[in-house]
């Protein structure tokens, strides 16, 4: 995966696709294994079939790398490593004659705010009106690791800026949500 040096750390934490981490979301790249441990040795999606897959297989993967605890696991160590990172340019900066002030961009659904319930309620599927109405209750529950992340920054005078694709009309529970 190709990144610019600034964006390195928003990359790391901000490869959520359709609740992967970034090790999973680079194991959908067409011929690689996808899938928990357990299951990995009967998946795999050669490059000119990535667009015939079956979906059905796709949501008991993705229900167990969930339920294995490996989506957990994998959140920690991007955010871990995101961390890391940080640390890094936080100590180089501190070190220049010239600092500059740093920031941490943040996505939010399934970088900062899981969406896990209403995935899995839909079977990993989309339905606009039930994502809605999810992201409206603004109980969307902070994922631990990328929050532990977020309050490192802060406490090193790290500037942290959300960005999200979610609508305009989303603004103000989604802000709620993020306060909780």
């Amino acid at each position: 995966m190709k990144t610019v040096q600034f964006a390195k750390v928003a990359l790391l934490v901000g490869a959520g696709i359709l609740g992967l981490s970034l090790a999973s979301a680079q194991a959908l790249v067409p011929g690689k294994v996808i899938g928990s441990p357990d299951v990995s040795s009967i998946i795999t999606v050669p490059t000119h079939e990535i667009n015939q897959y079956n979906l059905g297989l796709f949501t008991v993967v993705l229900d167990q790398y969930v339920k294995s605890g490996r989506y957990e696991r994998d959140l920690s160590t991007v955010d871990t490593q995101a961390e890391s990172y940080l640390a890094q340019r936080i100590e180089e900066n501190a070190k220049s004659p010239d600092p500059k002030k740093l920031a941490l961009v943040l996505d939010i659904d399934e970088t900062s705010l899981s969406n896990m319930p209403i995935m899995r309620k839909l079977s990993w599927g989309f339905n606009a009106k039930l994502f809605d109405e999810a992201q409206n209750a603004a109980k969307d529950p902070a994922i631990k690791p990328t929050l532990k992340l977020y309050e490192y920054a802060i406490s090193h005078g790290v500037s942290v800026f959300f960005i999200t694709g979610r609508p305009e009309k989303m603004l103000k529970p989604t802000e709620e949500n993020l306060r909780r």
